[in-house]
């Protein structure tokens, strides 16, 4: 009987359902240029810009090389089969207060130990079982 009563009611809603409207809207055109020439003018005047914001500059050194430069690695890598997705951390910064007694690091706070001259690098979390079980390689 309750079937009967659902079907019906069903069939009723599905019989008196009206199609959805649907409104098509013209969109305005788009305000950037599509054609060459209007390509072209952005082209030259970007280089225009380009040229003044050069000679405003001045003579560069960037093509030259640096005679002192330094390239530094990180000390600690990954072995290859570790899937953690670092072994890395920093545990002391530069004590950047060269009173006797004061400390001070990088960001103003004291993750750092009075006269630390470097940056202490170790494995985390948990260092002594990543050691043990070859996690990390020191390279340095």
């Amino acid at each position: 009987m309750y079937f009967r009563i659902f079907l019906l009611l069903l069939l009723t809603q599905a019989a008196s359902a009206k199609e959805p409207e649907i409104t098509i809207y013209n969109l305005p055109e788009p305000r950037h240029a599509t054609n060459q020439a209007a390509m072209d003018r952005a082209l030259r005047r970007a280089k225009i810009n380009s040229d003044r914001l050069k000679s405003l500059r001045g003579p560069t050194t960037q093509a030259m090389p640096l005679p002192h430069t330094v390239e530094l690695k990180w000390p600690i890598r990954e072995a290859i089969a570790v899937t953690d997705p670092s072994v890395q951390t920093l545990s002391n910064y530069l004590d950047q207060d060269p009173s006797q007694g004061g400390i001070l690091d990088w960001n103003c706070g004291d993750r750092t130990y009075d006269g630390h001259n470097g940056v202490d690098v170790g494995m985390a979390p948990f260092g002594w079982y990543k050691m043990r079980n070859d996690h990390g390689i020191v390279i340095a």
